[in-house]
């Protein structure tokens, strides 16, 4: 009955009236009070969504960034355009659309696969808050960028997610519950120093000196493995050259690194119609087989010849030839 009122108020919880976040008790009774004031004021109440789909990139880049400078921006995005329209035949339709400049230059220096990926995968699962969670994680991603300086990072790519820090890595394992591919992550993402992981050996072996293209595969299939529908999981051949592609990376390399990723991987779906996406179980046969790669023969058999002599008091063994015959 006052017409000057007005209440503003934000609440954590999820979809189902639970609280996520410190003072989940209180935000839950918030929201069942809430409830009951909707119910009696809803006649006359006007509701409003601050952050509307189309103006969820211009509260990120607020939030993120003191400045932007747009003329830069605006160079950078005529240089994606080209190579979009370079290779066109070997992207995705992203590439080809003629929205995708205009979507670039609300997302920039977010490569539009970010924020698409992060509102249209990860956004399914439950727990994500939708403009929390993309500013926790691209807080995050930023400030490893700022310190890193990679070489392509003339736009930040899901790429640029850094799966091997910690503070990101529990971003997607503990908020967002997916702990079950903790061991994906450590095998084939970002392992510790002492065991590197599949995408790291790659980049050791095969591109070093260049862009750590094994790792920037590893982690765009991984950012697209979560969501929650099983399928929107994973993407395709010429999605993922969408998503890695930039003016200092080239085609080739990106997949040169996608095939050998994709038959040394233990957790990759290996079906031949599968999406390009993790699973949580590791596919034991390529396991072993990767863990027989890293056994040097020789030694096998000086560590048996030293056990053997061990086990039977250091006696040399004589040849016994077999029979000729049955």
């Amino acid at each position: 009955s006052t017409p000057r009122a007005a209440v503003v108020y934000t609440l954590a919880v999820q979809t189902d009236g639970k609280g996520i976040d410190a003072f989940a008790e209180e935000n839950e009774f918030l929201a069942r009070a809430m409830s009951e004031l909707e119910s009696v004021s809803g006649r006359k109440a006007t509701n409003l969504n601050p952050t509307r789909d189309d103006e969820t990139a211009k509260v990120i880049r607020r939030r993120l960034f003191a400045s932007i400078d747009d003329t830069r921006a605006a160079e950078v995005i005529s240089a994606y355009r080209e190579l979009w329209g370079t290779h066109r035949d070997a992207l995705s339709d992203e590439a080809r659309r003629s929205t995708t400049s205009a979507e670039f230059a609300q997302t920039y220096p977010f490569h539009p696969d970010v924020l698409d990926t992060l509102t249209g995968k990860t956004a399914t699962l439950g727990g994500f808050q939708r403009v929390r969670g993309m500013l926790r994680i691209l807080a995050k991603t930023v400030a490893t960028v700022w310190t890193n300086r990679p070489a392509d990072a003339s736009a930040i790519h899901l790429h640029h997610i850094d799966l091997g820090s910690d503070v990101v890595r529990r971003e997607f394992t503990t908020r967002l519950q997916q702990g079950a591919f903790v061991p994906a992550i450590l095998n084939d993402i970002a392992g510790p120093p002492e065991k590197p992981a599949l995408a790291q050996e790659l980049d050791t072996k095969h591109f070093k000196g260049l862009l750590p293209y094994g790792t920037y595969v590893a982690r765009t299939i991984f950012i697209h493995t979560l969501a929650f529908n099983n399928d929107l999981k994973g993407l395709s051949a010429d999605h993922l050259r969408y998503s890695v592609l930039s003016p200092t990376s080239d085609l080739s390399f990106i997949d040169d690194a996608k095939t050998k990723f994709r038959a040394e991987s233990a957790y990759l779906d290996d079906r031949p119609t599968a999406p390009l996406r993790f699973n949580a179980e590791a596919n034991l046969t390529q396991v072993i087989g990767r863990e027989e790669k890293n056994i040097d023969p020789g030694e096998a058999r000086t560590q048996l010849v030293d056990r053997a002599k061990a086990i039977f008091g250091g006696q040399s063994f004589d040849l016994v030839p077999f029979p000729g015959g049955p």
